[in-house]
């Protein structure tokens, strides 16, 4: 840091009176005194020495600041992603991976490390520091792991991503695609082995995760076949207690594809396991992939939805085809004219641009929120705003002469009452804009905030989706119309509408539950990942409905095997949490036991964890896909056995260090030397006046 500027609050012309206060108290005393008895020499030097003090303190009410500026160099960075899934180790060389590799790999990135910074990060599953692969990540997210790098090393010095894995990607977007405006080279090394294996697998299954008692449910099986011409496949698939489907395939081609629907009779309610295999083939290396479990969630009652609207619009058709995705719903689309029905015979009214400025029905209003049944307004151009707020309460609009306004969604990340996942979240936040009304809005502190507005790329806390709950009753509120375009902007984008279908049908599911209010529960997902913990929470209340955390909360588990595991709750400060880690693939049972408000209560459910992992499924390395990363960003791409020649690679790419300024103001008057100088001369001078025997 060196200084570059003195600057002053005041004009430079105020130098003059500064010199001049300094003259006139060092002339006063030390040339117009008559009592100084001082030497001509020492006169001058004290002379010199109060104008000095002087004139820095008068100089100092100037507000004088020290411009400097401080200087930052930042080598060069590599960053290293390690694909850290499970297909890396399937491969013959596994144990190469394991050790030698490890051992090769850590040495080259130490002497990278000579005259770079390396930010090691392994990714599969999650992203996460380190350079020390295990190799058991059930899936592999290049995309992700890019998108990372893009958002944290944003504006940073990155001169190289080394990027070591087999290429092979099975979930997240096309890793080529995502590093489009990627602007640092990809240095690519190629693990696994890209020779096609003799193998036969289930590729997919496809069926809707919810079926009614009774139902024929079709599943649709796809199996593949390599390198297995003339041998004989037979697959079975078993359910609800019985053979559901056996039958033997001839394979008739070196690539061999065959999809089968099976029908699936919906006989048993409850969750039921499905379990899909073929036998082993001779020559199989791999046959992780012959057998597949689905669940099948078998409900006996539906959910009745009345979607009550004022006039055709593309929002009811939208809302329509979203919610008959959801098998335990059944939905009736009716328009205000025409509606003659009871609505106490539904479970949830969806009113569109209801109450109508021209059409209040206030009555139905009323008979709606007397029968404390949920509902999910929909504002729009023929909205009565006014009878919208008497009858939501978790909002007040006050609309400004009918004028409307574009705005886009932005998902609140503290919102609560249901899940929504970060990537849903990122595509909501990029659907086009809905019409909303023009005016001030006051929000009920009691309502939940899905999205709030974002007006012109200015963000604000102004409600676009919320929530609203008294004792009785749950309202919501989407306070524009247009969401068509949600739904059509999503397939556009995506191929599907799955973040739409999954807003509003969470949406819809959390206005259906009913508000509990047992004084003892246990809440857990429906349905868990292979790869996901496994948690499970309860609350316990007193006769006050607070949260009671000191009783002792037992609670056992039970298989599919019938084994039984004995786990205790641990109390939080507004619950209980259990963590169960991570379970293998299967349905699970609970029953859990608590004393509260001076009874005792019994909670029981089910759970499945479900899935397979993605690495089991094809384990043939993908080098085409790392060559691409490496040519589209002027990178390059080696094998394993060529790894020590990444540090004289990096070198040829003269990697620079980069060096930024920083400008700093520093107030002269709180510089410690200075205040140290002052009161030097300040001491010399008394102590000189005091010793040659002048007042």
């Amino acid at each position: 840091m060196w200084p570059t500027d003195l600057i002053i609050s005041y004009s430079w012309w105020s130098i003059i009176p500064v010199l001049a206060t300094g003259l006139i108290f060092a002339g006063i005393l030390y040339f117009f005194n008559k009592k100084n008895k001082l030497s001509r020499f020492l006169t001058v030097v004290l002379f010199i020495t109060r104008f000095v003090v002087v004139s820095t303190i008068a100089f100092l009410l100037l507000s004088p600041y020290l411009k400097s500026r401080i200087s930052h160099i930042e080598k060069p960075v590599i960053i290293v992603g390690i694909d850290n899934s499970a297909s890396i180790l399937q491969s013959d060389d596994s144990a190469y991976y394991n050790n030698e590799f490890q051992s090769k790999l850590k040495n080259v990135l130490n002497k990278l490390g000579e005259t770079v910074e390396v930010v090691p990060y392994l990714f599969g599953g999650e992203i996460k520091s380190g350079d020390s692969p295990d190799f058991l990540d059930g899936k592999s997210d290049y995309g992700a792991f890019f998108d990372f790098v893009k958002s944290a090393w944003s504006g940073e010095n990155t001169g190289l991503i080394l990027l070591i894995g087999d290429g092979n990607y099975n979930t997240g977007f096309d890793p080529v695609y995502t590093t489009q405006n990627l602007q640092v080279p990809i240095m690519a090394v190629a693990l696994g082995d890209t020779t096609e294996k003799t193998d036969a697998n289930i590729k997919e299954i496809r069926l809707n995760s919810t079926a009614f008692l009774d139902d024929m449910v079709p599943m649709e099986v796809t199996i593949e076949a390599s390198q297995l011409i003339g041998q004989q496949l037979h697959l079975t698939a078993v359910g609800f207690g019985k053979t559901l489907f056996s039958q033997i395939f001839t394979i008739r081609s070196e690539h061999f594809t065959q999809s089968i629907t099976i029908p699936v009779e919906a006989v048993k309610p409850g969750k039921q396991r499905i379990h899909i295999e073929i036998s082993p083939l001779q020559g199989e290396k791999n046959i992780r992939n012959n057998a597949r479990n689905v669940f099948l969630n078998v409900v006996e009652d539906k959910q009745k939805i009345l979607l009550l609207a004022f006039s055709p619009h593309p929002d009811i058709a939208a809302l329509n085809q979203s919610l008959k995705t959801n098998k335990n719903l059944e939905v009736t689309t009716a328009y205000i004219q025409d509606f003659k029905e009871n609505p106490t015979n539904y479970n949830l009214i969806i009113l569109h641009q209801l109450p109508a400025k021209n059409k209040p029905v206030k009555a139905l209003l009323d008979q709606i929120a007397n029968a404390n049944i949920p509902t999910l307004f929909i504002l729009g151009n023929q909205s009565d705003i006014a009878g919208f707020n008497s009858s939501f309460g978790g909002l007040s609009i006050l609309s400004t002469a009918d004028k409307t306004e574009d705005a886009f969604a932005s998902v609140d990340p503290a919102f609560s009452l249901f899940t929504f996942s970060s990537e849903d979240q990122k595509e909501f936040n990029q659907f086009p804009p809905l019409t909303v009304p023009l005016g001030s809005y006051q929000v009920n502190p009691s309502s939940y905030l899905f999205s709030t507005q974002n007006i012109k790329g200015f963000a604000s806390e102004i409600p676009l989706v919320l929530f609203y709950q008294n004792p009785e009753r749950k309202t919501g509120a989407i306070v524009g119309e247009g969401i068509w375009r949600w739904r059509m902007y999503n397939f556009l984008k995506t191929g599907d509408f799955s973040t739409f279908n999954t807003f509003i049908n969470k949406s819809v599911q959390y206005l259906i539950a009913k508000t509990d209010r047992r004084p003892f529960r246990v809440v857990a997902q429906d349905e868990f990942s292979i790869f996901d913990r496994v948690v499970l929470r309860a609350t316990c209340f007193n006769a006050s409905f607070e949260p009671v955390t000191t009783e002792e909360i037992p609670l056992t588990l039970t298989n599919e095997s019938g084994e039984r595991f004995q786990y205790l709750f641990s109390p939080n400060e507004t619950g209980y949490t259990l963590d169960l880690g991570i379970l293998p693939e299967g349905i699970y049972r609970y029953s859990s036991t608590a004393h509260c408000q001076g009874k005792q209560f019994t909670e029981t459910g089910e759970f499945v964890v479900s899935g397979i992992s993605a690495e089991a499924m094809n384990n043939q390395a993908n080098h085409r896909t790392l060559y691409q990363l490496a040519t589209a960003t002027n990178g390059s791409m080696i094998y394993p056995d060529q790894i020590d020649s990444i540090p004289m690679w990096v070198d040829q790419r003269n990697l620079k260090s980069s060096i930024s300024y920083e400008e700093k103001l520093v107030e002269l008057e709180s510089l410690p030397l200075l205040f140290l100088l002052i009161v030097l001369l300040l001491s010399f001078e008394w102590f000189m006046r005091k010793y040659f025997g002048t007042y």
